[in-house]
């Protein structure tokens, strides 16, 4: 099965990157077998996606979720949906 990943664009000047950073890591905890990924735009290594015209922003499957932070039940039925739809069991 392929894994699903969120990604959540971060830069070093932004004011509410810290915050995004923090929930990515919650998110990650809520779904033990979702890959969420912190992507630095300071990193060269970091090819930002075309859409991106803002930060932090959080995409799932490279598909934009949201500019800003998501609310908790957002991002939870998104990621749930996501997982599901590739076979794999939300809280595992």
């Amino acid at each position: 099965m392929a894994a699903v990943t969120l990604d959540v664009y971060v830069d070093a000047g932004c004011s509410g990157c810290a915050a995004a950073r923090s929930f990515a890591a919650e998110i990650q905890s809520w779904f033990p077998r979702l890959v969420v990924a912190v992507r630095e735009l300071g990193d060269e290594r970091v090819e930002p996606p075309d859409w991106l015209v803002a930060v932090p922003a959080f995409a799932l499957q490279g598909r934009l979720i949201q500019y800003g932070r998501p609310e908790r039940g957002e991002i939870s039925e998104a990621v749930q949906h996501a997982l599901a739809s590739a076979g794999e069991d939300a809280l595992r």
